[in-house]
């Protein structure tokens, strides 16, 4: 589950009993965010793989997007 979610742009919490700290650490979370739109140009190759890596330049802040996605047929 936490590969699913570091690839997936999300968030792994740590383990502790402390859900209601959790959650709120993850509304927290979503409070603040960009979205971001990538038209890719094809390739001509269907199944392959194409890695994506954003990058923040401000000190602190952290990017958190898909790891990359397959190129459909």
């Amino acid at each position: 589950m936490q590969v699913l979610a570091i690839n997936s742009g999300g968030i792994v919490t740590d383990p502790s009993n402390d859900l209601a700290g959790q959650i709120t650490r993850c509304v927290d979370d979503a409070n603040s965010y960009y979205t971001l739109r990538y038209t890719p140009t094809e390739t001509g190759k269907p199944f392959t793989y194409h890695s994506i890596d954003v990058k923040v330049n401000r000190p602190g802040l952290v990017a958190r997007a898909i790891a990359g996605y397959y190129e459909g047929p």
